[in-house]
């Protein structure tokens, strides 16, 4: 086995609607970094990383903003929910 073989990209494990105080809506994105290993990496759907703060929320590293969890937004293969989800966001980003 080469070493390039042993890389491997995270993968989506969930997606979660979040908003801010102004009602911002924003998708988060839970990588799973490792296969078989808990590790997590979180992000906003257009790829700005994101920090878990607690089981309430995430604050994004760019801004220092902090957005809060509304809802998961459920399978990542739910393509009309997380299609509806990128669309708020559009409107409001």
């Amino acid at each position: 086995m080469t070493a390039a073989s042993q890389i491997h990209s995270p993968s989506e494990i969930r997606r979660e609607r979040c908003e801010d105080e102004d009602g911002n809506v924003y998708i988060v994105i839970v990588w799973r970094k490792t296969p078989g290993l808990s590790a997590t990496v979180y992000t906003l759907d257009d790829g700005s990383p994101v920090e878990y703060d607690d089981e309430c929320g995430f604050t994004i590293r760019a801004t220092g903003k902090q957005i809060s969890r509304c809802e998961p937004v459920g399978d990542p293969d739910d393509e009309a929910a997380v299609a509806e989800a990128g669309t708020a966001q559009r409107r409001h980003g």
